[in-house]
């Protein structure tokens, strides 16, 4: 594992978050190259740093200020790489990003079962435990008239609420 930014959109500067694509007919499709995967919220196949037709997927928000001297060369070289693929056209395009795929549908289907449903609530509880200790040392933070970031001050304006544990009804739905 490397580090592309100096300082991730979590930990300072005010950084947007990055752009990662769900890995979903990368590896399976004529002209589209999975790269890499990195740190993101989708899933670990999402793609971090791609290739469809004549577009590379960068999915980090850093500017090259703010990389690593490792990610300044691997930005550096794909760019030289993608010249190849000059006037290539994807082969398709996702004008919805809500429609699901095969490969999504498969995987939901795969996590109706009771073992996942209890991770998942799990995984709800901790993130609301996390969220309200954020939530609070940010609201000290400001009180203090400490200066907040602009990821800081989005979390606080959003006035974070707990997230609603589903039943195993609102899972199975």
């Amino acid at each position: 594992m490397w580090r592309v930014q100096k300082e991730g959109y979590l930990e300072a500067k005010g950084y947007r978050v990055g752009m990662v694509s769900r890995g979903d007919g990368f590896l399976d499709s004529p002209d589209a190259e999975y790269i890499s995967s990195g740190v993101n919220t989708k899933d670990v196949g999402a793609v971090a740093i791609g290739r469809h037709g004549n577009f590379f997927l960068w999915g980090f928000s850093g500017s090259p200020d703010y990389m690593t001297e490792e990610a300044k060369q691997v930005f550096a070289n794909a760019v030289v790489y993608m010249k190849q693929f000059k006037g290539q056209k994807p082969i398709a395009r996702k004008y919805n990003d809500r429609i699901a795929t095969k490969d999504y549908i498969d995987n939901v289907i795969g996590m109706l079962n009771k073992e996942s449903f209890e991770h998942t609530v799990q995984y709800y509880k901790d993130l609301n435990v996390q969220s309200a200790k954020m939530f609070k040392e940010l609201k000290e933070k400001k009180a203090k008239g400490k200066q907040l970031t602009e990821m800081e001050e989005a979390i606080i304006k959003a006035q974070s609420r707990p997230m609603p544990i589903p039943d195993w009804e609102q899972y199975v739905q």
